[in-house]
């Protein structure tokens, strides 16, 4: 009988707490549905656990759904104090840009 598996390991994809910037769908990662992922995840253990979710993107009538992939980071500078920042990852961002 074959041994099982090892456990899942993503920290390749990780650089620190954010994901690398270079890798690339299917050659290096594939995206699962919640589901799928718990099961797996349930079968084998390991990780650590990278959600992401889905976000609504283009206009009203040519909109479509993808993966928010690499999550968008702010940076917040107070103006009367340039030497002093906060850079932080938020997850449920929507910009608007009126043209």
């Amino acid at each position: 009988m074959a041994d099982p598996p090892a456990e899942i390991d993503n920290s390749c994809l990780l650089q620190g707490k954010n994901l690398r910037r270079n890798i690339s769908e299917r050659s290096d990662y594939t995206l699962l549905h919640e589901l799928q992922w718990r099961l797996l995840h349930g079968w084998y253990g390991g990780g650590p656990v990278i959600a992401r979710k889905v976000i609504r993107v283009g206009g009203y009538y040519n909109a479509s759904l993808q993966v928010e992939v690499h999550l968008l980071n702010v940076l917040l500078v107070k103006s009367s104090d340039l030497q002093t920042t906060v850079s932080e990852v938020l997850p449920f961002v929507t910009i608007c840009v009126y043209l």
